[in-house]
């Protein structure tokens, strides 16, 4: 890694800290279990704007449509997250690697010094 990492300051470190331990996969399963219910209850208050219409349209019952408009929604908003976060998420792994073993590195020279 080419980067001072000696320049970083302590709130950056802790900010890379806290999005290492991310858990993208997690976050994606929460969107599309809490967001699918909640999209569900937000297009079934607003269904004559939303699902019915487009139900008249395709010909299908409302409940496939109220469905699969709720689900296709959450899937979207999951889909970008993953492909947003996942790559934030790796390279504050990688920095918070290369924090620990620097630290370690210095510890490692305090401690040949002593002895």
């Amino acid at each position: 890694m080419m980067e001072d990492l000696s320049k970083t300051s302590r709130r950056d470190r802790k900010r890379i800290a806290r999005m290492a331990k991310r858990n993208v996969g997690s976050e994606i399963v929460l969107i599309l279990t809490a967001g699918f219910s909640l999209l569900m209850i937000v297009t079934f208050y607003f269904g004559v704007y939303t699902f019915l219409p487009l139900a008249e349209v395709v010909n299908v019952r409302p409940t496939i449509v109220w469905v699969a408009l709720s689900f296709g929604t959450a899937s979207i908003c999951a889909f970008i997250h993953a492909i947003r976060m996942r790559p934030k998420v790796e390279r504050a792994r990688e920095l918070d690697a290369a924090f620990l073993y620097e630290y370690q590195q210095k510890r490692n020279v305090e401690r040949a010094e002593k002895s």
